[in-house]
């Protein structure tokens, strides 16, 4: 700013695509401190990361809790501006995803959001085996740090799927006493710096609290974080800041602006990005531990005589268009990878309908992927209405012809009348006859 510019009470911002939008929002904060109503104008922004509006909206909860009244422009593109506000995870279930949302949470609802996420990656992308049960843990990890940690009960979290490089991006927020100031209460530890109380946090064993059990949350994070090739992690508190990028670890460092307020608030924020199209194994980062949390994902599906079950019926939120499908099958695709060899029962109780189009992404198209042996290898197909197995037969007659074209004669009748099964037979010994 410069001399004799006058200063009012209107803060603008117009990226929020990178974290150093958060110490610019800071500084102009500090230019107008003594005021007590602000504006904030982000009518020019057209890219939203969560490291960046995630720590801002925190200091802005934070200046709330001292007094401060604030007034938000959104952007001015109706798909960015619905970003703009802090939402409660009792709603969640309403939105039509998790993702580039701020939630608010707190001890009692983080269940909430990692179960609603979860569902919500799983059927995104195909992910490689590992990655959906680090996802899990870790989020859990560092979620439920705030309430352990921080001295304030609730905290804000917002997670992006980038398409691009196929990475969740997942930044979480508090307005507490920070790391330093945690460690102090303990009596156990006495990190002289915030990077050096940063630095302390990620060791092995360590903790603030008095339980010895704990201490393995940021550990685990920065072990699987670096066991990754694109992974990236920062942690800032305070004037400290940790950063992981590609494996390697940077210098410490205790130069940013300090993410404190005129009160007794430290912003504390843990930004995690993870590939999805990298394998993780996760006991190996973790010195051969497998936490039991990454496991729980398949659990649900196993029964008690060891079978996983797929229920189409509570897993789809609909059965009429093919993008419903597409999430069910990437669903089906990410657990058969991390039961690796293990049969999956399709179940369709409860379906009496179905469209052609939900049919052919579903199952004509894993048909068309693995073939008819492996299909019957890794599927089973379970409680079909009568009027289902008809469309599912159609779908896949039609894979077939696109397939095998004129190589074979397909009578979609016959594969009525014979049902799915015996179609499969039938195509089978077509199959031999023609490579024979």
């Amino acid at each position: 700013m410069s001399i004799g510019e006058k200063i009012t009470d209107i803060i603008t911002i117009q990226d929020l695509s990178k974290p150093d939008a958060v110490n610019g929002f800071i500084a102009s904060y500090l230019h107008r401190k003594n005021r007590e109503n602000f504006t904030i104008d982000f009518s020019d922004v057209q890219r939203v990361y969560p490291n960046a509006i995630v720590p801002i909206f925190a200091y802005i909860e934070a200046l709330k809790k001292e007094g401060k009244l604030f007034t938000i422009i959104p952007p001015r593109d109706p798909n960015v501006s619905s970003i703009f506000s802090v939402r409660e995870l009792e709603t969640i279930y309403q939105a039509d995803s998790p993702l580039s949302k701020i939630w608010r949470f707190n001890v009692d609802n983080i269940h909430i959001f990692v179960n609603r996420l979860m569902d919500c990656i799983s059927g995104l992308e195909e992910c490689s085996p590992g990655v959906l049960g680090t996802i899990e843990w870790s989020i859990n990890e560092v979620m439920d740090n705030v309430p352990e940690h921080s001295g304030v009960d609730s905290g804000l979290v917002m997670a992006q799927f980038h398409k691009t490089n196929k990475r969740i991006v997942i930044s979480v927020a508090d307005t507490g006493i920070g790391f330093k100031a945690s460690f102090a209460r303990s009596h156990l530890y006495h990190p002289n710096t915030d990077a050096d109380a940063i630095t302390l946090a990620m060791r092995k064993g360590i903790t603030s609290s008095d339980d010895k059990g704990r201490g393995n949350g940021l550990y685990g994070l920065h072990k699987l974080v670096m066991s990754t090739t694109n992974g990236h992690l920062r942690i800032c508190s305070d004037k400290g800041m940790i950063t992981i990028e590609q494996g390697i670890m940077l210098s410490p460092s205790n130069s940013i602006r300090p993410l404190k307020t005129g009160g007794n608030h430290s912003i504390t924020t843990v930004d995690f990005q993870l590939p999805l199209d990298e394998n993780i194994d996760i006991a190996k980062a973790l010195d051969g531990y497998e936490p039991p949390l990454s496991r729980m994902r398949t659990e649900k599906y196993e029964t008690d005589d060891g079978d996983y079950v797929f229920p189409l019926n509570t897993e789809s939120h609909g059965f009429a268009t093919r993008q419903e499908g597409r999430k069910v099958r990437i669903k089906i695709e990410n657990l058969r990878k991390e039961i690796q060899s293990k049969r999956i029962i399709l179940d369709f109780s409860n379906i009496l309908i179905i469209s052609s189009s939900y049919a052919d992404e579903v199952i004509g198209k894993l048909v068309e992927k693995y073939g008819f042996d492996n299909f019957n290898k890794y599927f089973t197909l379970s409680n079909i209405d009568h009027s289902v197995e008809s469309l599912l037969n159609f779908a896949i007659s039609n894979r077939i012809r696109n397939s095998f074209s004129e190589d074979i004669d397909l009578s979609t009748e016959e594969i009525s009348s014979r049902g799915l099964k015996g179609f499969i037979r039938k195509i089978l010994l077509k199959l031999a006859k023609k490579l024979n």
